[in-house]
């Protein structure tokens, strides 16, 4: 008789346990890392030399950063005129006899390449204009972001390396100059902006 009435209120705990007594909660939490953003400032590149017809110049950025980004140019320089316009090219102001400037200027054929490097992956291609051999034309060199031709339309988003939270950002500059063009230094200054794209 015992043993009947325990194993009915066993039973019964079985039921019970199954049925009324079960309960549960699941929860959901996150933690949110912050993107981090930096560029490296390099040293500026060498004076190139122009005396067999063209000459190019090679700057690398190294960026830093725990998610992709975006990257961007700007400059800007001098006409034929001495007008200012807004895109970077190799320019120098003509000068007379006595090394007085002139107002004019003499302006090379420059033309520009991307490449990204050490990085883990692009969301389009690793370069614009050519890359190492530069074929892009310095008006869209600095066009917007996502705008068509310009490098962040043609490489996208830049994820860095896993490991090293870095990729490297290299923009080549290649000048030719013709029989007209007066002796000296051509100048030219361009500004690399990362814009932060977290995926």
């Amino acid at each position: 008789m015992k043993k009947t009435k325990t194993l009915s209120i066993l039973g019964l705990g079985l039921i019970v346990s199954g049925q009324a007594l079960s309960s549960g909660d699941e929860v959901s939490n996150s933690i949110d890392v912050p993107q981090t953003l930096s560029i490296s400032t390099p040293s500026d590149p060498a004076t190139g030399d122009a005396s067999s017809g063209s000459a190019m110049i090679s700057t690398t950025w190294t960026v830093t950063s725990n998610n992709a980004f975006a990257i961007s140019f700007d400059g800007n320089s001098k006409d034929e005129s001495g007008a200012t316009i807004s895109f970077p090219q190799f320019t120098k102001e003509d000068v007379d006899a006595n090394g007085a400037g002139k107002g004019t200027y003499d302006v090379l054929d420059t033309k520009f390449g991307v490449e990204v490097t050490e990085h883990d992956s692009t969301a389009v291609s690793p370069t614009w204009g050519g890359g190492a051999t530069p074929t892009g034309e310095p008006a869209d060199l600095v066009k917007s972001l996502d705008a068509s031709g310009s490098p962040d339309a043609a490489i996208g988003a830049i994820m860095p390396g896993d490991d090293t939270s870095t990729a490297k950002v290299t923009l080549n500059a290649k000048a030719d100059k013709d029989q007209f063009d007066q002796s000296g230094n051509y100048n030219m200054s361009v500004t690399i902006t990362a814009t932060a794209e977290e995926q």
